[in-house]
């Protein structure tokens, strides 16, 4: 297996990116760029496809010819899903909260369950929130990654990894 870091992006990757700073209009150097991050042009999971071709946008549009590149969840991450459910219950998190993360419909704890199953790097713009503020809102990523042990990145910090690209010195296939 490669040395190389495997990243899985979050939806909000992809929707913050398309509607603010990265749209397609003028920045198609992202787009690009992202497709060559891992081998396979693995992008995500397909909860992650799920999420965003309910729309109809740009993104949209960009993401459905990209279904080979979100890989199907599997058995090897499904036993961690029992273990994210443990860290958020020691955590005093309300069940209904639980639940709410652990919806099939939302793609979080499915990726963070894959993550750790695969040794993959979350990319995600969500925060930390206090334990105290989650019962007004929703679980974030990072408030169970650290305790699952999975890395969760910006997508400004891997473009600091990343920065060759984007300067051109480093020439990778699209």
């Amino acid at each position: 297996m490669s040395d190389k870091i495997k990243y899985l992006f979050d939806s909000n990757i992809f929707i913050q990116a398309s509607r603010l700073y990265y749209q397609f209009e003028f920045c198609q150097v992202f787009w690009n760029w992202i497709k060559t991050l891992n081998p396979n042009g693995m992008l995500s999971i397909m909860e992650v496809y799920n999420e965003l071709t309910v729309g109809d946008d740009q993104l949209k549009d960009w993401i459905k010819p990209q279904k080979m590149s979100f890989v199907n969840f599997d058995a090897v991450s499904a036993q961690y899903l029992s273990i994210i459910e443990e860290i958020l219950r020691k955590d005093n998190i309300e069940p209904s909260k639980i639940k709410e993360f652990l919806d099939q419909k939302r793609a979080d704890a499915f990726l963070l369950a894959y993550a750790k199953a695969h040794n993959c790097v979350v990319v995600s713009h969500e925060v930390s929130i206090s334990k105290i503020k989650i019962k007004s809102h929703k679980v974030q990523i990072h408030n169970v990654a650290k305790d699952l042990g999975v890395q969760v990145i910006t997508i400004f910090d891997l473009m600091r990894c990343e920065e060759n690209y984007f300067l051109g010195l480093n020439k990778k296939a699209s």
